[in-house]
């Protein structure tokens, strides 16, 4: 999805030239914070990426371009989605988006018509919060797998961060997710390794697990980003 972000405070460390995230650089190194530049919000389901060996419903990717000392960089955020998760919420950043949800074809960006908050941090106890907050495109708990890979999508470019948040957003809108993002109408056969059903029958639209070629998987943890 396109649309007109707002984005505050948002901004992605980054150590020497090109390190972005900080994943290999010692801890003493020099920080530098970048700007982002959201670039598409996309979503996959089932998951792209798996947590001991197991898919969730859906993985939503926010892409996003950092800029440090002319250099462009790619950094895509993932956030698992499932009902599995727990007992299952109303999501209020995708009920925004969910018009715009339901006129995908899962084959391209949807423009979205007015600017969008992508989230918002508030503690729990907070008077804004009320107790009946929901979480926006990333969960409360910012802890992170991050690593070093590749676009899943053609031409599948290497050289991109990938941060994928540990805990899953528990939503009741999955299904919702599976009609726009499966690319055929027509139900698929035996699942095989270029095509895996859904719960409803429908292709996904998710690459298989690759292997990791002994990449390091790092694990960390924010407040906020």
């Amino acid at each position: 999805m396109s649309a007109n972000w707002i984005v505050d405070n948002f901004s992605i460390p980054v150590c020497g030239v090109d390190d972005v995230a900080c994943l290999t650089s010692p801890s003493d190194s020099s920080v530098q914070y970048g700007d982002i530049d959201i670039l598409n919000l996309h979503f996959h389901a089932n998951s792209e990426h798996t947590q001991r060996g197991r898919p969730y419903g859906a993985e939503a990717h926010l892409v996003v371009n950092v800029t440090t000392n002319g250099i462009s960089h790619l950094v895509v955020f993932g956030t698992w989605m499932d009902v599995k998760a727990g007992t299952g919420t109303t999501n209020d950043f995708l009920t925004d988006l969910q018009p715009y949800i339901d006129k995908s074809s899962g084959t391209g960006c949807t423009p979205v018509q007015y600017d969008v908050k992508l989230y918002v941090d508030l503690p729990l106890d907070s008077e804004e919060h009320k107790g009946n907050w929901q979480p926006g495109l990333f969960p409360l708990d910012k802890e992170y797998f991050a690593y070093r890979g590749s676009l899943t999508t053609p031409p599948c470019a290497e050289d991109v961060t990938w941060i994928v948040f540990t805990h899953p957003l528990s939503i009741n809108q999955l299904k919702t997710l599976y009609r726009a993002n499966a690319y055929t109408s027509q139900p698929c056969g035996r699942p095989t390794t270029n095509q895996l059903c859904n719960v409803l029958g429908a292709r996904t639209n998710n690459r298989i697990v690759q292997p990791s070629k002994d990449r390091p998987i790092y694990i960390g943890s924010v407040s906020a980003w």
